[in-house]
Formats: C-alpha cells, sequence, structure tokens
C-alpha cells in the first residue's frame, strides 16, 4: 500500500505526544513494506534540524509552515464548510501540496491526522479513501473541562465555547469514510453529535522496553509524573500533585519525593523545584525516570483520549495509582492492573499503599505489563491501522461502512 498522511504536525519530537501516532506508523508501515508519504504542518518551533530527521521517517516529506493562530482562528476553523479549492483555505499551500500528491498516481489512501487544523483539505483528496483522526471529541474534552474547573466565571466560558463545538463537530467530519478514535469515550461523544458517522477505535500504542528494573532496586519513596505541561491538562495535575497529595503522602512516608518529568513547565511549576519535588524540563528519555520510580501518580481531572504516558508507566514495569480519566481507553482493572482514585486524599492513599506494600506494588507492575504486552505494543496496533486501510483501500471511496 501507498499512504499519504496529511499532519498537523511532524513526527518529531517525540517527547510531544500528538507526534507519536504519526511517529510510530511510519515506522511499522514501511517496515512492514508499504510506502508512506506525509504532507505536514511544521509549527513555527520546529527548527531545520527537526524538519530534516522527520522526512528521514517517510519516503517523501514536504512541510508546509503553519500560520500561527489565534483563539479566533481555531474557532474560524470550526466552519462546518468544506472548500472546494485552495483559495478558500487557510493555508493554500497544504492544499496543494496534498492534489500534487494524489494526482501523481499510486496513492491508496489518505490519513488525515488532526481535527480542524487538516479536516477543510478533505477534497484535495478527491478520489481516495479518506480517513481522519481527530485522536479525541473535542465536545467532550469542554464537558471534562467544565466538570473539572473551580471557577463560576470560567465554567460558564467553557459551556459556551461547548455549545460551538456542539453545534460544528456534528458536521465537520463527514464526507470520509472513516474517523478513528483512540478511545470508545471520545467515539461515544462524537457520535451522540453525529450518529451517521462512520467511526472506528484504534487505541495508542507503546513501547515495550526491556525487562523493566525491580522494585526492590528503586529508591522506596520516589514517584513520578511525565507530561508536557504546556497542555492545561497535565500542568494542572502537577500543581495538584505538590499542594494537595504528596503532603499527604509525606504523612505516612516523610521522604516521599516527587519528579514532575516533561517540556515545558512555565515558571510557576519550575518554583516548585526544591524540597524533595524535582522539575526536569524536556528530558532525552523519559523511560530512565519511570524506572527509577516506585510508582507513577496521574491526577488527571480533564481532557480526553489516551494518555500514552500510563502506558509508558505500565511497560516500564511502575505501578500505577491514577484518576479514571487518567485512563480512558485503558481496558485495565482497578486492583489489578493499577489503583484508580477520584480525590487527592484517595490518591495520597493509594500512593502510600504502594510504597509501604511491595507485595501490591509487584503484583500491579507484573500485570500492567502483561496487558501492555498484549494488548498495546506498537506492532499489534500496527496490523489493526493496516486492516483498516486494507478495508477501505478494497471497497472503493464513500463506500466503506463499519
Amino acid at each position: 500500500m501507498r499512504i499519504l498522511f496529511v499532519s498537523r504536525c511532524l513526527p518529531l519530537p517525540r517527547h510531544l505526544g500528538d507526534r507519536l501516532i504519526l511517529f510510530h506508523l511510519l515506522a511499522g508501515l514501511r517496515s512492514r513494506g508499504h510506502k508512506c508519504e506525509v504532507v505536514a504542518f511544521a509549527h513555527p518551533d520546529d527548527g531545520d534540524a527537526i524538519r530534516k530527521e522527520s522526512a528521514m521517517l517517510a519516503d517523501a516529506l514536504e512541510a508546509v509552515t503553519e500560520r500561527p493562530r489565534r483563539e479566533l482562528d481555531y474557532l474560524a476553523g470550526w466552519s462546518a464548510s468544506f472548500p472546494a479549492d485552495a483559495y478558500h483555505t487557510r493555508h493554500p499551500a497544504m492544499w496543494e501540496a496534498v492534489v500534487s500528491r494524489v494526482g501523481a498516481g499510486g496513492v491508496d489512501l489518505v490519513h488525515f491526522l488532526g481535527g480542524i487544523q487538516v479536516r477543510e483539505h478533505r477534497d484535495a483528496a478527491r478520489g481516495r479513501p479518506r480517513l481522519i483522526q481527530p485522536y479525541e471529541s473535542y465536545t467532550w474534552w469542554l464537558t471534562r473541562a467544565v466538570e473539572a474547573s473551580r471557577s463560576p466565571l470560567a465554567r460558564a466560558t467553557l459551556r459556551l465555547r461547548r455549545l460551538a463545538a456542539r453545534h460544528f463537530e456534528r458536521r465537520i467530519y463527514l464526507g470520509f469514510d472513516r474517523v478513528v478514535l483512540n478511545t470508545s469515550l471520545d467515539e461515544r461523544a462524537l457520535l451522540v453529535l453525529a450518529s451517521e458517522l462512520p467511526t472506528a477505535v484504534i487505541p495508542q500504542g507503546v513501547d515495550l522496553p526491556p525487562v523493566p528494573i525491580p522494585l526492590d532496586q528503586r529508591p522506596r519513596s520516589a514517584l513520578v509524573f511525565v507530561g508536557n505541561f504546556a497542555y492545561r491538562p497535565n500542568l494542572d495535575a502537577a500543581r495538584r500533585l505538590v499542594a494537595e497529595i504528596l503532603p499527604r503522602v509525606r504523612e505516612r512516608v516523610p521522604d516521599a519525593c516527587l519528579a514532575l518529568v516533561g517540556a515545558d513547565p512555565p515558571p510557576a511549576l519550575r518554583r516548585l523545584h526544591g524540597d524533595g519535588v524535582e522539575v526536569t524540563g524536556t528530558v532525552p528519555d523519559v523511560l530512565p525516570w519511570l524506572g527509577r520510580a516506585r510508582a507513577f501518580v496521574s491526577p488527571i481531572t480533564m481532557g480526553a483520549g489516551m494518555k500514552n504516558k500510563v502506558l509508558e508507566a505500565m511497560a516500564a514495569g511502575t505501578p500505577v495509582v491514577a484518576t479514571p480519566v487518567s485512563c480512558d481507553g485503558i481496558d485495565l482493572v482497578d486492583c489489578e492492573h493499577a489503583l484508580l482514585a477520584s480525590t487527592p486524599e484517595a490518591l495520597a492513599q493509594a500512593a502510600v499503599r504502594v510504597l509501604t506494600d511491595e507485595r501490591l506494588a509487584g503484583e500491579l507492575a507484573r500485570s500492567a505489563r502483561q496487558l501492555v504486552e498484549e494488548r498495546y505494543r506498537w506492532p499489534s496496533v500496527i496490523e489493526r491501522y493496516e486492516a483498516l486501510y486494507a478495508e477501505l483501500i478494497a471497497a472503493g471511496p464513500g463506500r466503506s461502512r463499519p
């Protein structure tokens, strides 16, 4: 097969979570003999090195510099119409690049990665099966944000944004041969708005690292949380960890320490560094940090889609303590693969249990890693994409329905 990916971002750098799916699709599909071409937005912060390294991952890659977006630009992007030509798009160069790749012949299917950033280019790929992967339902994301907000003014603003999202999300994915979500929660939220959409659920994958470092060889009181802290749900979770959870853990485990690992911690978060709290900023690889922790604690209360950080912790053999929101899309069982809790008090109690009960911690680590190995390794996830592509190509554009 020859697949054209139209992506809202480049496949690198990998520490930015929205790039992982494209990175692994390129690596996995090409290793199985398929041809993969990419037309992707390059963000202003993507330097020449990132562009060159990204180009090496595909059979062909064309980067289109994305114009910086303001809030009003995103609202404009929710227009329910589909442009018929490059002139009516926000990025004519992206449209022309897609038309050129499809028109050159040989493209079997076009996979759009992203939501409002790429969906307006649907008809640049006329005559080919087209699937779009918005990762999550934005309406569902906003519903979670409303529930988590503590400010009446913020809740009112979020409700207005949700009304707008519901209005446009009913129509902006129409005409695609499949809409792929990472979790059934996001799929259900989208189908409530547009029941006629041909949806499919394919989870995130994760690399399975070598045999994990045994828990008895890790610092006895080390906690960790991983995330891109430019993303509000991760930042809120980090603040909650430091202010509301870690102090409660220290009542039982006085030497408990916490590492907040990930890109773009704002100044307010960096100032929390010290007194047993480490704020690392960007690291080349999160695995060493997961491998030296006795527990991964994820108090995320908002957001949608799968959290790759939880899969990574499970794969690394690090016991997971998390809110149910953190585990969206992961078929885990409470007290078997992780300890689930919803309040700071309950999360702290669960973290203390993991830190003080070696048998429990070991059972959680083993069961979680086994679950990842059976269901969430990238090779098995790639096979699901491959099967979906083959189905859509065999049916032809506009004909395949689940």
